[in-house]
């Protein structure tokens, strides 16, 4: 439970310096994907990566040093530290390289994730429900009523013209 809860820092769920659920699944992809100290660089290299997949349309708009590689660093031993605690002390016994343990992880962010874009998706519908339900086509100010009004309106006078020479 603390592990989903810490997790879901969503849209306004936490502040500006808040790292959003499809964040910490970036960043967890990048870490199951490149492997941790896989590259001698690994904490620029993984920086990048994060960088440059939260640059999609609709994505949280960060300032450059948001993802700087020491902060993608320690995000990614907070996210550590949080399975650890998730885990207990059976948990940590296990020999997992960092790579399948980042993998693990990722399958958690990505299902709670997945949970937000489905309630996401579930409020606009509902909300294109309720705005379905709320135009009735003979009620005024609907557009099938105004175009009815216009057509039964009789044409606008022609302008005066003015006096041939």
């Amino acid at each position: 439970r603390v592990f989903v809860r810490t997790f879901r820092m969503g849209k306004g769920a936490g502040g500006p310096g808040e790292w959003t659920t499809a964040e910490q699944l970036v960043l967890t992809e990048a870490v199951h994907r490149l492997g941790a100290g896989a590259v001698p660089d690994f904490v620029n290299v993984i920086a990048r990566a994060v960088r440059a997949a939260m640059t999609y349309p609709g994505a949280t708009k960060r300032a450059p040093e948001f993802f700087e590689p020491k902060k993608c660093e320690t995000k990614w031993r907070e996210i550590l530290a949080l399975d650890d605690a998730r885990r207990g002390a059976a948990g940590r016994q296990g020999r997992q390289t960092p790579s399948e343990r980042a993998g693990e992880i990722f399958e958690r962010i990505r299902d709670i994730r997945k949970a937000e874009i489905k309630s996401g998706l579930a409020r606009i519908n509902a909300d294109i429900a309720d705005i379905d339900r709320g135009l009735d086509p003979g009620a005024a100010g609907s557009t099938r009523a105004m175009e009815q009004e216009a057509a039964a309106a009789p044409p606008p006078a022609a302008a005066p013209r003015a006096p041939e020479p």
